[in-house]
């Protein structure tokens, strides 16, 4: 693998507890982002993995290292301000 820091479909499935061809239909039907492509193959970030962990409504995620589970942080939320009618 050329960095480290990226994961396979595979590994980033096995992270979040669901199966690798959910998460690729995720990406299919652009339920979330794609991620970079290597060859035919995504190649994962940490910051696509929270943005899977969200879509799938994982809380916690299994570290790349093999650790504990851990936190995903919460989207950010959406700042724009009701309408005031007079």
């Amino acid at each position: 693998m050329p960095n480290a820091n990226v994961q396979t479909t595979r590994e980033v499935a096995a992270r979040l507890g669901i199966k690798p061809g959910s998460l690729s239909m995720a990406v299919w039907g652009r339920r979330i982002p794609e991620p970079a492509k290597l060859g035919r193959n995504y190649m994962w970030t940490e910051e696509d993995v929270s943005r899977a962990a969200r879509a799938f409504g994982v809380k916690f995620v299994r570290r790349a290292d093999g650790g504990p589970l851990a936190g995903v942080a919460a989207a950010p939320a959406e700042t724009s301000q009701p309408a005031v009618k007079e």
